[in-house]
Parts: structure tokens; sequence; C-alpha cells
């Protein structure tokens, strides 16, 4: 299942136990400019976790405050060139680390699905 994929990638790929995820639902699916295809699954991770990336798959592990990602005036934009092509892909600063491509596009889908659920739920009460 896509879900029992992406727990065992991100244990493969951060070191998060299984056993510490408990996942709660999927994103958009998305497709890179690679020609991947991506399926995010969101989960609560029980801490404390102990990381262990895989430094050919994760640069670094970080946490970044909800207050942060959840805001959309905290994404910015700007081009990327494979193959020839130009592409737009967001990105996300924060204490001098950069979030952009694939990881902040997943991002920014949250907090875009989140906005739609807060729209719903104020025109189902006013």
């Amino acid at each position: 299942s896509a879900v029992e994929t992406a727990l065992r990638e991100a244990e493969e790929e951060t070191g998060l136990p299984r056993s510490a995820a408990h996942p709660i639902g999927f994103l958009d699916r998305l497709d890179t400019v690679s020609d991947y295809r991506v399926l995010p699954v969101v989960a609560l991770i029980k801490p404390p976790v102990f990381w262990k990336p895989d430094h050919n798959e994760v640069d670094e592990i970080f946490t970044v405050p909800a207050s942060v990602v959840f805001d959309r005036s905290s994404y910015g934009s700007e081009p990327f060139k494979r193959n020839g092509q130009v592409y737009r892909v967001w990105t996300l600063d924060w204490e001098g680390r950069r979030i952009w491509g694939i990881t902040a596009a997943i991002l920014m889908n949250l907090v875009i699905r989140l906005e739609k659920a807060r729209e719903r739920q104020n025109t189902a009460v006013g």
C-alpha cells in the first residue's frame, strides 16, 4: 500500500521508526520535474525520535514551527532550470535554511488544503 511504502521510505531515509508514525491521510499527488510521482502521506510522530539520515537521500533533518509552515506569506518561488526548461518552484526560507522543490510543494499543498478546509468551515458556520 501507499502508506506502507511511505513508512518504509521514511524509515530508510530518515531512521523514523514505523511504530512512531501514525498516518492520518494523504495530500495531492505531485509529479516532479525529475519525472517522479509522489503521493505524500501525512502522519503524526510520537517523540522522541532519534533521526538517522541516509546522507545519500537526505541533506539534513530539522524542524520548522507550524506557525511558519502554515503561513502562506512564508513562501516564495524562484526559477529552476532542468534539461533546458525553466520551472517555478516553491521556496521556504527559515533560520538560514532553504526548503524548496518537491518538499516545499508538498508543504504548500498542505497549506492550501488547510485554507480550503477553513473556508468550508466558515461557510458552513456563517
